[in-house]
């Protein structure tokens, strides 16, 4: 049975997210609402976030899985968030503000050729890139709308498992497609420095053009107009 701390340790709320621990997040932060004292998990929760997205980030060896580790780290944050924190104002806008300093970190290593870091917007481009050449079967089974579905059902207190046991999940490619765009451009708005972005997105979106290498035209044009309806990108391409 949790007690309501007079303080709130790092290593403590670390140790919890560190196992994605929902349940236990979610009596702390009930308890400490109990006085008001909710806002005291900003500091560890900031510190856990920061830490663990700037080591993604940074990390030579995983750098291909950069976008998806991101991705995974946003939906666990997100559903803690409104599980385990209640959709908590304080803590859902620390949680952006938090995403935005790692992601725009510099540093300088051999992955960049000794100039600063500017890999997150070059490897979004190339998640993106392998997402409109292949297609959902690319897409980490964990990261599938179907999937968010299924976990927002096992969270919901007003679900009812019996009968959704019963019921599939039909979401076609297109559909799968384009809400992965979404939370990759969701990852995108993030980053400061969008030219590294622009730059291989361009090149990648003519190569696929010219080869016929994109999986669905559809898709193609999804993400153009957002694109542009979210004025990342200045791109003077008429598509198709």
């Amino acid at each position: 049975m949790l007690t309501i701390p007079e303080t709130v340790g790092q290593d403590a709320v670390s140790d919890l997210l560190d196992l994605n621990d929902v349940d236990n997040l979610g009596q702390l932060f009930t308890l400490l609402q109990r006085r008001r004292l909710g806002e005291k998990l900003l500091v560890p929760w900031n510190g856990w976030i920061d830490l663990t997205g700037t080591a993604i980030i940074f990390d030579e060896k995983q750098q291909d899985q950069m976008v998806v580790c991101l991705l995974e780290l946003r939906q666990k944050l997100d559903n803690i968030w409104r599980v385990s924190f209640q959709k908590n104002e304080a803590l859902g806008h620390s949680l952006r503000e938090t995403f935005s300093v790692f992601m725009n970190k510099s540093k300088k290593s051999s992955a960049t050729w000794g100039t600063d870091n500017s890999k997150p917007g070059e490897m979004i481009a190339k998640y993106v890139d392998m997402l409109l050449r292949s297609g959902a079967k690319v897409i980490p089974t964990n990261l599938k709308s179907s999937n968010a579905l299924k976990l927002s059902r096992t969270i919901s207190k007003d679900a009812q498992p019996e009968e959704d046991d019963n019921e599939e999940d039909v979401v076609d490619e297109d559909q799968e497609i384009n809400v992965q765009l979404d939370q990759v451009l969701d990852l995108f708005r993030f980053v400061q420095g969008k030219a590294v972005f622009e730059a291989f997105y361009k090149k990648d979106l003519a190569r696929r053009l010219l080869m016929g290498r994109s999986a669905s035209s559809d898709a193609e044009r999804s993400m153009l107009a957002r694109l542009k309806s979210g004025k990342f990108l200045a791109i003077c391409i008429k598509f198709m």
